[in-house]
């Protein structure tokens, strides 16, 4: 076999080596996937796949958790597409786990093409995928994403998106090279960059300012910016103008220098070193490459306040392993050319440190812990009890549900897997959830579910609010206010003490957990006392202090309102009572059905609180606002008796649309234009 061939086979090899380790029998196995978040994803992705995309909508509204949060405005869409493009063929479970294995898959081919742009041979550069589909093994993290614990813990979004920015940073390389345009390729991989993970878009970006600055290159990397953001326009737009609305990112950065050199790395930075003397003969077009290490190395090292600036890292990690392959690969290609005793030895004594890493580096215990999410939550051990949770709950009327978190819970698959139980019954949606980021209300819920919880599971890169103890008389008293019905007990500890309590009505129990019935607040509820504008800024501190006034409750703190309500700023403890309501009203017909929401009231010009969460989409008819109330929920005038809530589309939504639109009615036009082109060239060659 040729070379060349072998080149071109490596990168095949190392997929194959990494789906082994993935167990193509688990991958296709109907189970449904656990593990970490892996196996909360299933919840959004299958309310995506279900009811958002069949509509043709990217974005949209789930009542699920966090008493509902924007679907898919802060968490990245491709995939979820991906996934309802398989379901259909393989199901929905298989189909998430083949697309959360994409990732893992497609970078060998993607470093391939790298090394290819860098201009190396295709045996130089199938080794340098060899060598940098490694990469994946790494056991130094389980959250920074890119390798298969991070994957298979819930990063396969960045995954998806690392090996796309890659396969980016080839198309930039070759472009400073090559004299035929690029442009609309690139723009359309940044756009599936940017569509799977924001923040390896940016690394690619800043990747791409070389070939920017080149003028070779510049006209395709400018078009590739600007087009790329228009194709990505539908979901990139919505993202961007409503970024505010994001709830605060529970990261804690790594900032420890020692997080760019791990032991594992050690094996593989000799090679590495000699690698960046081979790659230094690139010339210019090593620039991208180095620009994506480089900048990973040092944004670990920037003050403080930039939150997750150790997300980077990968790219650092897999560059490290990709200069050691090329090293390998220029060693061995040297030798069959000359049959150079030095580069023998050089590609030998790299070659055997990476094998040793290898080595060192247990597969078996990264294919065990791969195994625990693919087996899915039906394979576990605590399948049976958590089948029995699910039908207790199933059977229940409709209702909110919040649990007790514990980290015995890891048994039934995910620590937080109670938070799937709308997944199993779609009538119980969950004061928590999954993707804090895309809720305002997340911090809160966070709290209530630590005064619920006697020794709460805490992620240790998660920030938990400081008030977040174990307060079960505080706990009753903020579930019955966000509208929980349902608590659910897994310990003797919080058993016995929910039992105690007159505000908490045993409904279920069977050893292993209980139910508790909650006197929750209706979804809908007339004003007693007066809402009060908080005129200050800073709401949502000012929300958490007025929160935590569990007596006064019953009054309401809004951030904007008609100018007859009373203002006040500071700390709400020292506001004055709001004034009573004339009229408490009554409210009927209360009907829920995820983005829409309709009542009727009796108590029509008297303010209403819909336990909702609030998003500038919502709109009222029948009522003036709504407007954002504390914790984050939302606050209606009835100007009739029957009001009706809905998640709407607006300028934003379609102007993204047009955006995309605009960018692909522009790529076909070019397309036309340049067909047209090639066969008028081709009927004057013929013509001559």
């Amino acid at each position: 076999m040729s070379r060349d061939r072998v080149g071109l086979l490596l990168p095949v090899l190392t997929a194959g080596c990494i789906l082994a380790v993935l167990d193509p029998r688990l991958l296709l196995s109907p189970t449904t996937p656990a593990g970490g978040d892996l196996g909360l994803h299933v919840f959004p992705f299958s309310s995506a796949v279900d009811h958002l995309f069949s509509s043709g909508r990217l974005t949209g509204w789930s009542d699920g958790w966090f008493g509902g949060f924007p679907l898919f405005y802060f968490y990245f869409p491709l995939p979820a597409a991906l996934v309802a493009l398989f379901a259909p063929v393989v199901g929905f479970p298989v189909a998430l786990k083949l697309v959360a294995s994409l990732g893992l898959l497609a970078l060998p081919f993607c470093g391939f093409a790298l090394a290819r742009a860098l201009g190396f041979g295709r045996l130089e550069s199938g080794v340098a995928s060899a060598v940098g589909g490694g990469f994946v093994f790494m056991e130094s993290f389980w959250h920074l994403g890119g390798n298969v614990y991070s994957t298979m813990t819930g990063e396969f979004a960045f995954s998806i998106s690392l090996a796309l920015s890659i396969l980016y940073v080839a198309l930039v390389t070759r472009a400073m090279v090559a004299s035929r345009r690029g442009g609309p390729i690139m723009a359309a991989v940044l756009a599936a960059t940017a569509l799977s993970h924001v923040l390896t878009t940016l690394a690619a970006v800043l990747a791409s300012i070389p070939g920017a600055l080149w003028r070779r290159s510049r006209p395709a990397v400018l078009t590739s910016w600007w087009l790329g953001f228009a194709l990505a326009g539908v979901w990139a737009l919505p993202f961007l103008v409503r970024a505010g609305e994001m709830g605060h990112l529970p990261w804690i950065p790594g900032t420890s220098p020692s997080l760019l050199v791990p032991v594992e790395l050690w094996f593989v930075l000799p090679g590495a070193v000699l690698g960046l003397h081979v790659l230094w003969r690139s010339g210019p077009r090593a620039l991208p490459l180095l620009t994506l290490m480089g900048a990973s190395a040092v944004v670990l090292l920037v003050p403080s306040g930039l939150e997750m600036r150790d997300r980077l890292l990968p790219f650092w990690y897999f560059g490290i392993h990709l200069l050691a392959g090329l090293a390998v690969g220029r060693g061995i290609e040297t030798f069959l050319e000359t049959r150079s005793a030095k580069a023998l030895a050089t590609a030998v004594g790299v070659g055997g440190l990476l094998a040793a890493l290898f080595v060192l580096r247990d597969v078996s215990t990264v294919r065990s812990f791969a195994a625990t999410s693919l087996e899915g939550y039906e394979a576990q051990d605590a399948w049976p009890m958590h089948e029995r949770l699910i039908e207790a709950v199933a059977d229940l009327p409709p209702g909110r549900v919040l649990w007790q978190s514990d980290s015995t819970l890891a048994a039934l698959g995910s620590v937080n897997a109670p938070a799937l139980l709308p997944y199993w019954s779609a009538d119980h949606p969950t004061l928590h959830g999954l993707l804090v980021e895309s809720s305002r209300s997340a911090p809160f819920t966070l709290t209530v579910l630590g005064e619920v919880s006697p020794a709460p599971a805490k992620p240790s890169f998660r920030v938990w609010p400081d008030e977040a103890r174990y307060d079960l008389e505080a706990g009753v008293a903020h579930m019955a206010f966000m509208g929980v019905r349902y608590y659910v007990t897994f310990t003797d500890r919080a058993t016995a003490t929910a039992n105690l309590r007159p505000d908490l009505r045993p409904l279920r129990s069977d050893g292993d957990f209980a139910v508790f019935e909650v006197d929750a607040r209706p979804l809908v509820t007339p004003a007693r006392s007066g809402p009060t504008v908080h005129a200050g800024p800073d709401f949502d501190v000012v929300a958490r202090s007025w929160f935590h006034r569990r007596g006064r409750l019953t009054e309401w703190l809004v951030e904007s309102g008609p100018p007859d309500w009373p203002r006040a700023t500071g700390d709400p403890v020292d506001w004055p009572p709001a004034p009573a309501t004339a009229s408490h009203g009554l409210v009927t017909a209360i009907v829920e059905e995820g983005d829409r929401i309709q009542f009727r009231t009796s108590a029509v010009g008297v303010p209403h609180l819909v336990r909702v969460s609030f998003f500038p989409n919502w709109r009222a008819r029948g009522a003036e606002g709504p407007y954002r109330a504390a914790p984050s929920f939302m606050v209606v005038v009835p100007t009739q008796e029957t009001v009706t809530l809905s998640f709407e589309d607006t300028w934003v939504e379609w102007t993204g649309r047009l955006l995309t639109g605009t960018a692909l009615a522009w790529l076909l036009i070019q397309a036309v234009r340049r067909r047209r082109a090639r066969n008028t060239a081709s009927g004057k060659a013929g013509g001559a």
